[in-house]
């Protein structure tokens, strides 16, 4: 609309002049350099004169107003530009953010669940042990009721990297001590070696 408003107002001047340049032509050239004969002659030269001036003028002002008007809107369409650039970048930076905080949060859950099931598998290591070891345990005491007393200690020194409650080791004292016992003296130094700690 402004750069309508601007390419009118260059118009305006171009035809003003166009026009002041026609009617000089238009007249013979003895006219021309001859003095106007009458004042209303010489006044009527002058309004022209004056009225083109007063067009080019007006025309002249009208294309600054339009310049600046341009430049206004030039400045804010800018503006609005980086405003736009702006409130899209933090858009994005927020976006980025909660993804990363998203990614966090499923980390810890996955780790957490993964120390979850390695507590789980500890825990059932550990009870499948523990039910071996007292497995072995009953095992040598059939043994020793039977009076199987190498078979008893046999038993016992599969119970090597066991890891025993401390009930499970009372009983495994006791039993030593009554193998030992059953054996005698003789038989006890062979085993020695054995229930040596």
């Amino acid at each position: 609309m402004k750069m309508n408003r601007l390419q009118i107002a260059l118009s305006t001047v171009v035809v003003a002049a166009f026009v002041a340049g026609c009617g000089n032509e238009s007249k013979p050239k003895s006219a021309e350099h001859a003095p106007a004969t009458t004042p209303a002659a010489r006044t009527g030269t002058a309004d022209g004169t004056a009225a083109l001036k007063d067009a080019a003028n007006q025309a002249v002002d009208s294309a600054k107003a339009t310049g600046v008007a341009v430049a206004e809107q030039a400045k804010t369409v800018a503006t609005n530009v980086a405003a736009q650039a702006k409130e899209a970048a933090t858009t994005v930076a927020t976006n980025v953010a909660a993804q990363a905080q998203q990614a966090a949060g499923a980390t810890k859950a996955t780790a957490t669940n993964a120390v979850g099931d390695a507590t789980k598998q500890a825990e059932t290591a550990a009870a499948t042990a523990t039910t071996k070891a007292q497995g072995l345990i009953d095992q040598a005491k059939a043994f020793v009721n039977e009076k199987k007393y190498q078979d008893a200690v046999n038993s016992l020194k599969q119970l090597t990297g066991f890891q025993l409650t401390a009930e499970q080791q009372k009983m495994v004292d006791d039993l030593k001590t009554t193998i030992t016992n059953a054996l005698g003296s003789d038989p006890a130094k062979s085993l020695e070696g054995f229930f040596k700690k």
